[in-house]
Parts: C-alpha cells; structure tokens; sequence
C-alpha cells in the first residue's frame, strides 16, 4: 500500500482504493516548507520513498534534497542535470553538443530578432516557453503577423516551473512523436523502452492519450545519448519528433522525471515505479530490457470526449478510445473507478471554470 500526498484532493490517485492514506500538504512551489513538512511527517506514516509525479515536486526535492528526512529515500538527479533537463535552449545545446538532432532553436530578445528567428526557421514555426512543461504556452505560428501579435502580448508572472517572460522560437518538424524512456542509475542506463504517441491532448501535440510500445533503435539511441550526457539518476523520458521526410529523430523535450504515460511501462512488462523505489534504496538496479511491443495504453476519460470535440473522424476516435483491443490496456478498471471518474470531475470543473460557470479548484 502506499500513501498519496499532494496539495489538493483533485489528483486521480487521491481516489485509487489502493491508497493507504490520503495526505494534505503545502504547494510543492512553496520549496524548503514543502520538502520540510514531508519529512516532519515521513515518521508518522512510516514514509521511505519519496516518488515526485511533476515538475513542482520534483524542483523542490532535487534543490532541497539536504532536507530530507534520513530515513525518506529518492531517487534524484543532480541539480544541475535537473536545471539543465528544464531549459529548452540548453538542451538543444547539448543535443548540438553530442550529435543527436534538434530543431533550430532561438531566444530572441524581442519582436525584430523573432521575426528573424523565424526567416531562419521558416513558416511554421513554433513559439514555446524557455522553462515549462506539457503544451502550456506553445504556438504553432504561421505568419509574420502571428509571431509579431504573440511577442506583443502581456506575459503571465513566471513561477519554479513556467518562465513565460523568455520566449523561444523554434523551427518546426513534420513528424511523428516517439520516446525513449529509462530508468539511469548515476549516468548509466538500467532499463530503456521506447513509445508512439497515437493521440495526444492537445490533439497537436501534449500529453499521451494513446501511446503503443515500439522498437525505434534511432529513437532509444538518441535518447540514451543525451541521458547519459546529462549523468542522469532516475527516470526520464525524451521526447522526439520522427520527422516523416528523412525519418530523423529530433530531439524537443526531456521530462526528467516519471511521465504521464507511465502505466505503459508495467503493462509492456518493465515496472518503472517499483524499479524507482529499488533504485532509492539500493542506488542501483540490476538491467531489465526486455519488454512487449505492440502494447496499447489508452486514457479514455475524459480524453474520448475531448478528442471528439476536436476531430472529424468521430467514428475513429471512439474506435481508438473505447472498443475492445488486442494488448490494449486502459485507466479505467471496474474495481477501481475512482481514479477515472476524479479525471472526468477535474475536466468538467475545468471547463465550467473556462466558461464561467463554476469555480476551479
């Protein structure tokens, strides 16, 4: 059994009858008081292994790592694997550095250097942010009036996970998205799959709502190559585009923690988290590579509607979402609903909230 702590009740795994204990803490953007009140609980829940799901938790663990209560185990990165893991411009650097492709890549100072920028690249390009993660902040542009209008806007405060003052701009690449994803111990792989994303929300790219295991050896290699160069310890996951011309793997994000697609893992026949929980006791594992291709994992709730929302071919996406599949697993399990149906409550309180009708959480 394990317990789930978190700043707020709305998470899927709050809601799992798996769950032990159900744990109010501060925001993990709170850093040291975050890190400080896990560990003042760790000895009355019986806490060892600390396992951070986002980016929030993970930068308050990795840069208060000395906070740690003795007995809490992680599996961490070191900080400057960790900052360098965050920042799009540096680890297209490194990419540049070590051989491995990546989409031309600028942060221009303001409105005139992105209009050159993006001569550089050519229309379509994209507009992202310096730091952050998922689809938050990414724009698909298509002219110079586009471009101009966007570095034009006001900006939103910036906080531990989002810089949305710097701005890149970033060529884009006509592809398929594949990633290779590990588990390192101290810059050393110990396990390694590599996935396709099927369907994505949003729908031009974002998190996984249907991803399949793959064997892509260009992928998995390109992946290991800039985990390695960071020295990484724990899991990670690099996101590339396969662009469809040449079939050349680009490199255009690291999640340098678990990732949403996580559960495709344990299907496949490699399970990330119980190999975390080794890797933090231990400091090593023992080499595990061998998983199933031709594994589905699809995330039917609230995604099916979603996609539906946005697609011309209803027809497919329910057929992708909810009909019975070989080797297809899904979140939805009848002995655990509860996960499944908190997604579905977050999206509808979500989208009251974006209309006007309900308050967020």
């Amino acid at each position: 059994m394990v317990d789930v702590a978190g700043d707020r009740f709305f998470g899927q795994a709050y809601w799992s009858r798996a769950v032990r204990n159900r744990v109010r803490l501060p925001h993990p953007r709170a850093g040291a008081a975050y890190v400080d009140e896990v560990s003042r609980l760790a000895p009355s829940y019986g806490w060892n292994v600390l396992l951070p799901l986002n980016d929030y938790t993970m930068h308050a663990a990795v840069t208060n790592r000395n906070r740690l209560a003795p007995a809490l185990r992680a599996a961490l990165p070191d900080p400057e694997a960790w900052h360098v893991s965050r920042d799009k411009l540096r680890i297209t650097e490194l990419a540049n550095r070590i051989g491995v492709a990546a989409p031309l890549t600028f942060r221009p100072q303001d409105e005139q250097e992105a209009v050159e920028a993006a001569r550089a690249t050519g229309y379509p390009c994209v507009v992202k942010l310096r730091r952050g993660c998922g689809a938050v902040g990414r724009r698909y542009v298509s002219s110079e009036a586009e471009l101009k209008a966007i570095f034009r806007e006001g900006r939103k405060p910036s906080d531990t996970v989002f810089d949305f003052e710097q701005l890149l701009v970033q060529q884009w690449i006509d592809g398929e998205p594949r990633d290779a994803c590990a588990i390192f111990a101290h810059g050393e792989p110990r396990s390694v799959y590599v996935q396709k994303k099927l369907r994505t929300w949003a729908v031009d790219g974002g998190r996984a709502t249907i991803v399949e295991t793959i064997e892509d050896p260009a992928v998995r290699e390109a992946g290991l190559a800039i985990m390695r160069a960071l020295r990484w310890h724990g899991p990670i996951e690099t996101e590339f585009r396969v662009e469809r011309r040449t079939g050349k793997p680009y490199l255009l994000d690291i999640n340098g923690r678990t990732w949403a697609a996580i559960a495709l893992s344990v299907a496949a026949g490699l399970d990330f988290p119980a190999m975390y929980c080794r890797l933090a006791f231990t400091g090593d594992l023992e080499p595990s590579y061998d998983y199933r291709t031709g594994v589905r994992y699809r995330w039917p709730f609230p995604f099916t509607l979603l996609s539906l929302a946005r697609s011309q071919d209803r027809f497919q996406v329910l057929k992708d979402f909810l009909l019975p599949a070989p080797n297809t697993y899904s979140d939805w399990r009848w002995d655990d609903p509860g996960p499944a149906l908190a997604e579905l409550l977050l999206a509808a309180l979500r989208a009251g909230r974006l209309f006007g009708h309900a308050p967020g959480p």
